[in-house]
């Protein structure tokens, strides 16, 4: 295992461990592009090594997510299937743990979309899930939201290397970031919890 993979996989012991405190038998729900199937594997191996009940990803695919908002009729472009209230739901009953895992694969596609019809289904589906949000939002559940590098986002950042060279950078500074770089990450934010309680 190389180290920048075993600091991947630090982060994702840290984010299962301490990011969510992930208790024995508890459920989780982690969202994250598709592009992220790497680091969204590690996320699940830890959460089973930590005793995790079941864990449900739901994947993003933000090219169909773009059609969706540019062609769709009006009247359909909030549209939330029932289905989907229920799971939901669902989660807050039961305090699933969730995990957001950010890092756009093309961090400019929506920008040719109407504001106006993104703004519309995001107000319709957090009404929608108002249970859940709620819950999230009052601290029912654990949540934490972690960043995944992506090529284009790296590129971003750092314009000037190669998109592997890049992605290197990225990954290094985020990992730094979240101290998934010393020797026990886990041991590391709760001592710096700590003295941000004293505080």
């Amino acid at each position: 295992m190389s180290d920048l993979a075993e600091l991947q996989r630090r982060y994702a012991e840290l984010t299962v461990r301490f990011g969510i405190n992930l208790q024995p038998e508890q459920c989780v729900i982690i969202s994250a592009e598709i592009i992220a199937r790497d680091f969204v594997t590690l996320l699940v191996d830890e959460c089973y090594r930590a005793g995790a009940n079941f864990v449900q990803v739901q994947w993003g695919e933000p090219k169909t997510g773009r059609s969706r908002m540019l062609h769709a009729q009006e009247a359909h472009v909030d549209y939330l299937p029932e289905y989907e209230v229920t799971r939901f739901e669902q989660y807050a009953k039961e305090r699933w743990a969730r995990i957001a895992v950010t890092g756009e694969e093309f961090p400019d596609l929506f920008e040719d979309v109407d504001p106006k019809r993104l703004s519309k289904f995001q107000s319709t589906r957090a009404r929608l899930l108002k249970t859940y949000v709620e819950a999230q939002m009052s601290n029912k559940m654990q949540w934490t939201v972690v960043a995944a590098p992506t090529p284009n986002w790296a590129m971003k950042v750092f314009p000037d290397l190669t998109a592997d060279q890049a992605m290197e950078r990225l990954w290094g500074l985020v990992l730094k970031m979240v101290r998934a770089d010393l020797p026990d990450p886990v041991q590391a934010w709760r001592e710096h919890d700590n003295r941000l309680k004293k505080v």
